[in-house]
C-alpha cells in the first residue's frame, strides 16, 4: 500500500495505549518520540483498513492575502 501511493508506514501509540500502523508521506519528517500526530482514517484498501497520519502543530497558521 505504501509503495504505490508513495506513503512511509509507521507506528505510533494512541493516547489509549493502543499500538498501530500510520502512514506518512514520504517527504514528511519522521516525528521525533512524543510529538503528536492527527490521525484520519484512509479508507479500506487491499482488504485493511488504512490510516493517514500529520503531524499536529495547533500553534500552525496559514495566512493569504492579495495585494
Amino acid at each position: 500500500f505504501g509503495r504505490t501511493f508513495c506513503l512511509r508506514a509507521i507506528s505510533v501509540q494512541l493516547s489509549n495505549k493502543q499500538q498501530m500502523s500510520v502512514y506518512l508521506p514520504l517527504n514528511a519528517p519522521v516525528p521525533l518520540p512524543g510529538q503528536t500526530l492527527a490521525v484520519f482514517e484512509g479508507g479500506k484498501f487491499f482488504g485493511a483498513k488504512r490510516y493517514i497520519a500529520t503531524l499536529y502543530a495547533p500553534h500552525l497558521a496559514v495566512v493569504s492575502g492579495s495585494r
